[in-house]
């Protein structure tokens, strides 16, 4: 069976949004979730974990006994462009190209007839045609 991003349904696009969150949370945030950890475990006044938000940034940073195991920043947009971005991508993708096949799979239309001239004379083979009719008939 052959990927199409034209396959993916609403229930598709949630499942990999949210193991798309999953996996970047292992790989931006694993080593502060780690050293969060390890703090959790100390004993009291031997590990701090400060976090602030200035000018659209945000700090986050972990130390045990002073020294900082683990430091790290990330302006706001940034921080949404990476959780909303690529999910939005991909269900405007995906609606696109199953839009884009669908209307392959329509049938062709039939152009439509050229338009029709009369300027009120009737052509030179319609006036002998009537005319030879006429004659013959009556």
């Amino acid at each position: 069976m052959r990927f199409s991003l034209a396959r993916l349904r609403p229930r598709h696009i949630v499942l990999l949004t949210v193991a798309y969150w999953l996996g970047l949370v292992v790989v931006k945030l694993g080593p502060a979730l780690v050293a969060a950890w390890q703090v959790s475990r100390l004993p009291p006044n031997h590990g701090s974990m400060s976090a602030s938000l200035a000018n659209t940034l945000l700090q986050v940073s972990i130390a045990i006994d002073g020294v900082a195991v683990w430091a790290g920043s990330v302006s706001l947009g940034a921080l949404f462009a990476w959780v909303v971005g690529p999910p939005v991508l991909l269900a405007l993708t995906s609606r696109w190209i199953r839009e884009t096949e669908a209307e392959d799979r329509l049938p062709a239309s039939l152009p439509a007839p050229p338009p029709s001239w009369h300027d009120g004379r009737e052509s030179s083979e319609t006036a002998r045609e009537t005319k030879g009719r006429r004659q013959g008939s009556g």
